[in-house]
């Protein structure tokens, strides 16, 4: 139905296709809906050419009043429904009355005596828009030109075919096999917007076709075209004069109901809710909503308020679940302890995770109803066989009822900085470190997600950015009295100054080691740094990501300590 002959080269012979006859008689297209469809498409077979043209508009109707417009003939009835404003949004005088203003965007049209409303926006030099209150019902934002995803996930609603736009109106030299404009929605988020509305969307759809030379092909009216729904119209055209060959235009006036497509947004994500099964600990199934209602704990014979440890059962998960909250501006990370750690997604849910020793990812069953339905199966897809034991801090918090006094590696860096920091600036009445970021926002510190080097390095590099960059220079170089050189020798001289060479150097192993990975980082070709930050840390070649990570922090943690009491013995000296 709506595939271009430059995609899809039809199956049938030319004159089956030219006769309409190898339509698909729904308009669902694999969950899309195509309200907008307009241009061009040919293709050159071994006896002919085969050229389509499309101009699909839609518009709604409410659904009592759909009757006379498919009465309509789906031509030359349909009237002028192509909402096509000169300037979108603009208050304009109404005609009829010039001093009741109305906003353009909300005009109506009439086919057959009925008000219909519209869908798309059509503009002369701009791609066309849909319906602002689809967008706003299903708070969707657009990710590309016209293509709009679900704010709280990743799911595609609307989809355009911008590559082809622009090459139409000449902004780009990429060329495209055909004019054809496409405008898609996905069928599941127009079902509730319907619903709510108590509207039908209406296709105005006209498809011609056309095949030369006009004796590769027969005018067959016999051809049944298999569309059941709505009114059609079929117009053969022989060919009028020679080289233009045959040509057939089809007309068809499509309603879609509500009741017309299977399934809503809501429907699906209730769908997930209910049978997207998560596998426990303890070997059991589990579902958000059976955790919701209580069933999930009565199925599976653990007690609700837990009597004792073994009323818990836990779900885990591969590491890689956070790299979404972590890389999306929409999400976050934060690692408030050794072992715990918390996911946040757009300010409308929380959830509480443990790392165990092996890496995985731990959550309470109970709390599988603090992740948001859109995002159920993305952490579907992490959920791994369980290894190893429950982490000791979650057994702490969860079984005993008992608070942790451990640090997260990114968050003991920090602490340290400000510590010495709190410690420098009412010694001197000015800060050792420029604006330390808060913990929640330091997610690039974060523990890597796989063991992977590159983004091992990357980590040294944002930590030599957060720690040995933000140095304050001038502030040590007004207590050492000499030139530094650079924001990481007034590291060394400040140890130096306020301990010894041999004691500056040990404390600067650490800081050293980071330095290195930056260079390591940034390819360095003069000074690769690799080999030289292992030896700094006296680590051997090869070395576990994870377990080189964690190190490398504590050590760089250790040493911002040390400088905290280094300061306190020095405090006369200092002031």
């Amino acid at each position: 139905m709506y595939q271009t002959i430059s995609e899809d080269p039809p199956r049938t012979d030319p004159t089956t296709w030219l006769a309409f006859g190898d339509l698909n008689e729904t308009p669902v297209d694999a969950g899309w809906i195509h309200p907008y469809q307009r241009g061009q498409a040919s293709i050159q077979t071994q006896n002919c050419e085969l050229t389509q043209a499309f101009d699909t508009q839609a518009f709604l109707v409410d659904v009592d009043e759909l009757d006379p417009i498919l009465d309509a003939d789906p031509d030359t009835d349909m009237g002028d429904i192509v909402f096509n404003p000169m300037r979108y949004g603009r208050r304009r005088e109404s005609l009829d009355d010039p001093m009741e203003p109305y906003w353009e965007e909300d005009v109506t049209r009439e086919v057959n005596g009925i008000p219909v409303s519209r869908f798309i926006m059509n503009f002369e030099y701009e791609a066309p828009l849909i319906d602002t209150g689809f967008i706003e019902y299903h708070n969707l934002v657009e990710t590309d030109k016209r293509q709009f995803k679900e704010l709280e996930s990743d799911d595609l609603a609307v989809q355009f075919n911008a590559d082809v736009w622009r090459a139409k109106h000449g902004l780009t030299a990429d060329p495209t096999e055909h004019s054809v404009r496409e405008l898609r929605v996905r069928a599941s988020f127009l079902k509730e917007y319907l619903e709510e509305r108590g509207m039908a969307l209406v296709l105005s759809y006209l498809q011609r076709r056309t095949v030369e030379p006009s004796d590769a092909v027969a005018i067959d009216e016999s051809v049944e075209v298999p569309v059941s729904d709505g009114t059609s119209k079929r117009e053969f055209h022989p060919e009028r004069m020679p080289g233009l060959g045959h040509s057939c235009w089809f007309y068809w006036t499509c309603p879609i109901l509500p009741d017309d497509i299977p399934q809503s947004r809501e429907a699906q994500l209730a769908e997930q809710r209910e049978h997207l099964p998560f596998r426990t600990q303890n070997g059991h199934s589990v579902t958000k909503e059976g955790v919701d209602d209580g069933s999930a704990f009565r199925e599976i014979g653990i007690s609700r308020p837990p009597a004792g440890p073994e009323d818990h059962d836990y779900i885990h998960f591969d590491p890689a679940v956070l790299e979404r909250y972590r890389n999306d501006p929409r999400g976050g990370v934060e690692e408030w302890s050794e072992q715990g750690l918390t996911v946040d997604w757009l300010d409308r849910w929380i959830v509480r995770l443990y790392r165990s020793d092996n890496e995985q990812l731990v959550l309470l069953v109970d709390d599988l109803t603090s992740i948001g339905d859109t995002e159920l199966s993305h952490w579907h897809q992490h959920n791994v066989t369980p290894v190893g034991e429950v982490p000791k801090e979650m057994v702490q918090n969860y079984v005993y009822a008992e608070p942790v006094d451990t640090f997260a590696p990114a968050q003991a860096v920090l602490n340290g900085m400000r510590e010495a920091d709190s410690l420098f600036e009412s010694l001197r009445s000015e800060s050792l470190f420029r604006d330390i970021p808060l913990d929640r926002n330091a997610e690039d510190l974060l523990t890597p997600v796989r063991e992977d080097r590159d983004e091992f390095l990357q980590i040294t590099q944002d930590l030599d950015n957060i720690l040995v960059e933000r140095v304050n220079q001038s502030a040590i170089e007004s207590i050492t009295g000499q030139s530094a050189g650079g924001t990481k020798n007034a590291f060394f001289d400040l140890y130096e100054f306020l301990a010894d060479t041999d004691r500056a150097a040990e404390l600067m192993t650490p800081i050293n080691a980071v330095h290195y990975f930056r260079n390591e980082e940034s390819h360095d070709r003069v000074q690769p740094g690799w080999t030289e930050a292992l030896e700094e840390l006296d680590m051997a070649d090869n070395p576990d990501i994870l377990e080189l990570y964690r190190y490398t922090l504590q050590e760089v943690a250790d040493s911002l300590d040390e400088l905290e009491s280094l300061l306190q013995e020095n405090q006369t000296q200092l002031e």
